[in-house]
């Protein structure tokens, strides 16, 4: 293992305190007021906050994404070199609270990220490839899951992957993710 981050803190989301404010603001309409206009207006109010909260929300990860890459000093993934892509990938993670350690690049058993939080220990393949990745790399992914005795095991690429590889993968328990879905915080795939 080279390279050893620290886990970054978790920031406050000013999206929660405006759903809490929000949700006052509704309790307050409801007890001073029992019409049913009042009621259709606030209904329409929760329905227009939670359109702007989902699009602040994808802006927000659009940006994360973005300040990922420039770091990395392109805006396109595929113009980082691999180690520069494992790094990116690293970075999203930590955004999420997961602390991260980048393998050395021979001997690793077929992990790039070895990432934990909390009780959870997830070990990540990143493939940098403009062709569709295969079950080669699943079959790396899980080798790799159970030398490191991960509990998530996961390979994320820039492209598409093989009907065998999503066969495969599912069969296993091997989640086949891109990058978008580490910035979004979703790992399921």
């Amino acid at each position: 293992m080279t390279t050893n981050r620290k886990r970054r803190k978790p920031k406050t989301e000013p999206l929660s305190f405006l759903g809490v404010l929000l949700f006052l603001l509704v309790v307050f309409l409801l007890t001073k007021s029992r019409s049913f206009l009042s009621l259709v207006v606030i209904f329409v109010i929760m329905i227009i906050s939670l359109f702007i909260a989902r699009w602040y929300w994808r802006c927000r990860q659009k940006s994360q994404i973005r300040a990922a890459l420039l770091t990395a000093g392109t805006t396109n993934p595929m113009q980082l070199t691999p180690e520069e892509y494992e790094r990116f990938c690293a970075v999203l993670l930590e955004n999420h609270g997961w602390r991260t350690e980048l393998t050395k690049k021979s001997g690793d058993y077929g992990a790039d990220i070895i990432a934990s939080n909390g009780n959870q220990r997830m070990v990540i393949q990143c493939k940098q490839w403009s062709k569709s990745v295969g079950i080669k790399a699943v079959q790396e992914a899980h080798s790799a899951g159970a030398y490191y005795n991960a509990s998530i095991v996961a390979v994320v690429a820039t492209t598409k992957y093989t009907p065998a590889a999503k066969d495969m993968a599912r069969s296993i328990g091997v989640r086949l993710l891109s990058h978008n879905n580490l910035a979004s915080g979703n790992f399921n795939g």
